[in-house]
């Protein structure tokens, strides 16, 4: 799943704040996005509380990112569909710990490229939002 140039070019113009639309625009335009796809694709399996250091009862797989994926992905079955596909991409065994999980079956029903589009645009929003408050 892809969101092309086009499309991120697309998403950009409905951005208010110029900064923020420029960094899209320049994102859409960078071909070569192996640094960014390394940047975002980092996934990390917790087996103890980061807050108890108890052991999990289950492994915790979480995204590295400067954002919470609550941030930008409202539904709890979307957020573990997208940690899943990344997953599936980056870290084997933690795709196989999320395919365990209770939620997984209903999850993989959500189509990757809704669910990316969604994502997305709540983090170009976030991201204009941000711009904007910062003057």
């Amino acid at each position: 799943v892809s969101l092309g140039s086009d499309h991120l070019t697309k998403l950009a113009k409905g951005l208010q704040n110029p900064e923020a639309r420029s960094f899209v625009e320049q994102l859409a335009g960078n071909t070569d996005l192996g640094e960014l796809k390394t940047q975002a694709f980092k996934i990390s399996t917790w087996l103890f509380s980061p807050h108890t250091g108890e052991r999990l009862q289950r492994p915790k797989i979480v995204l590295q990112q400067p954002l919470r994926p609550s941030e930008y992905c409202s539904d709890n079955k979307m957020r573990h569909r997208l940690k899943h596909a990344i997953a599936v991409r980056v870290d084997e065994k933690a795709a196989k710990i999320l395919q365990g999980a209770s939620i997984f079956q209903e999850a993989c029903r959500i189509d990757l490229k809704v669910l990316f589009d969604e994502c997305f645009k709540q983090l170009l929003t976030l991201l204009d939002d941000a711009q904007s408050s910062r003057r």
